[in-house]
């Protein structure tokens, strides 16, 4: 176990896109004009990783902002949530507007089926962490398209967790991670600890 301040400048959370894979071609053809209830949709002609991943801050300092890749396709679509979105159904606003939230909320489960047990087999959905080589397994075809996301910020997870709600899955991926297995020591009730020699 470790603990770290949650203020400390050098704690990062690192975001985690979204990869499907498995499902109908017209489900992915349709998701534009069918996520415009929710969503301003726009094309953008960004296909490098620094260009998206620089539109993505810029963007998702005004409102959740996802961008979708899709494998054979040049360019880039932009998701941006309007402002009169209804997320009541994403639950109390402390998590409705988390961008993790909105998109599993609002386009993976009601648009594309990918739902809460197709998520944690991912039948239909892996993650990365990496956006380059997200856009890289999009662009050789190893995956249909790829929701790529801002991280969610370190006061979304405070005000999540001191309001006693539990973060959707995959909303957080801490840095720096610590090395582990460098020092073990066996734990036996019966018995003073022994650690090891070195």
């Amino acid at each position: 176990m470790f603990f770290a301040r949650a203020e400390d400048p050098g704690l990062l959370v690192l975001p985690t896109h979204r990869m499907v894979h498995g499902l109908p071609a017209e489900a992915l053809d349709t998701l534009a004009e069918r996520s415009r209830p929710w969503f301003e949709v726009v094309s953008g002609n960004e296909e490098d990783a620094a260009a998206i991943q620089d539109r993505l801050l810029r963007e998702g300092e005004k409102a959740v902002t996802f961008a979708l890749r899709r494998a054979g396709t040049a360019g880039t679509t932009w998701l941006k949530l309007r402002a009169d979105a209804d997320l009541a159904r994403l639950g109390p606003p402390t998590l409705a507007r988390l961008d993790v939230s909105v998109l599993h909320g609002l386009v993976l489960e009601p648009l594309l089926g990918i739902g809460s047990e197709a998520m944690a087999r991912q039948s239909n959905l892996t993650y990365s962490h990496d956006l380059r080589e997200t856009l890289g397994r999009v662009a050789s075809s190893q995956v249909q398209a790829a929701f790529l996301m801002n991280a969610t910020k370190v006061s979304q997870v405070l005000d999540a967790c001191e309001a006693g709600f539990v973060l959707p899955q995959k909303s957080t991926y801490f840095q720096p991670k610590l090395a582990t297995g460098l020092v073990m020591a066996r734990i036996d009730p019966g018995q003073e600890p022994v650690l090891p020699k070195v």
